[in-house]
């Protein structure tokens, strides 16, 4: 990518994040880097083609990060979620083709909107970062694929808060789907797939390897208490007050799980 098309996406998605996808023109990121129209035109046909790239490059970013951050077991861990959600999708396309009447057994979900973006099926792996493999189906065994630890999980965990924290490009990214995910099918579909559901299915895998207890109830609690430190960081003065909070959060819960793995009550 050229230096001038990566300043073009960084800026447009500074804007989205701040104003909103549909509120941003072209002749609005065009001025906000000093070009004309014509010259932002020479390097994106539209407006849509911004956004394309802008998720596209998240893409990239998160495969990049998925090698350098990858947990102990993570591929097998993905490959399990993969089975599952492809077990689940058959279900689904069964009791769906039942209730309309039909053999096709489409999903509503992936009919509403937003297929223009890729990587916004939320129950697709994401490749990335984010916990990737994560996917929308109930758990049950948690043999299938080597335990990390407690200590793996939650140092991953605290690496992710930063992450979404302080990585410019992937923080306005979080802001431009907090945003839009009451407007666009697509983009809710990707908050959930990098930041909510997804995170919180890929823990459940894991806590269930652990052979922890209750693994969704407790990947809730730990992705769910991380997820809105994240988020209150943006309306903070200083966001590193919100990143120990979410820090504390996950040594409370490092510690609880070290203990039931150990077998202490």
């Amino acid at each position: 990518m050229s230096e001038m098309k990566e300043k073009i996406l960084r800026t447009a998605l500074r804007l989205f994040a701040q104003e909103g996808y549909e509120a941003v023109s072209i002749s609005r990121i065009a001025g906000a880097l000093g070009l004309s129209k014509g010259a932002l035109y020479r390097h994106y046909r539209d407006k849509r083609d911004v956004l394309d790239s802008i998720v596209r490059e998240m893409e990239r970013r998160d495969a990049e990060g998925a090698q350098e951050y990858a947990l102990p077991g993570a591929e097998e861990t993905e490959a399990m979620a993969a089975r599952r959600t492809e077990e689940n999708g058959a279900q689904e396309t069964r009791a769906g083709g039942q209730a309309a009447g039909n053999t096709s057994g489409a999903r509503e979900e992936e009919q509403s909107g937003g297929a223009e973006f890729p990587g916004a099926r939320e129950e697709e792996p994401s490749g990335g970062e984010e916990f990737p493999g994560a996917q929308d189906g109930e758990q049950s065994g948690g043999t299938e694929s080597p335990a990390v630890t407690p200590r793996q999980l939650t140092e991953y965990a605290r690496r992710m808060v930063r992450y979404w924290t302080r990585d410019e490009f992937a923080a306005d990214f979080r802001r431009m789907l907090t945003l839009e995910q009451y407007r666009d099918p697509g983009m809710a579909r990707m908050l959930r797939q990098y930041l909510t559901i997804g995170p919180m299915e890929y823990t459940a895998l894991l806590l269930e390897n652990m052979g922890v207890s209750h693994a969704r109830e407790r990947a809730a609690a730990l992705c769910g208490g991380m997820y809105m430190l994240i988020c209150a960081g943006d309306g903070a003065e200083d966001a590193s007050e919100c990143i120990a909070l979410a820090d504390a959060h996950l040594e409370r819960m490092r510690r609880e799980l070290e203990r039931e793995c150990a077998g202490i009550s």
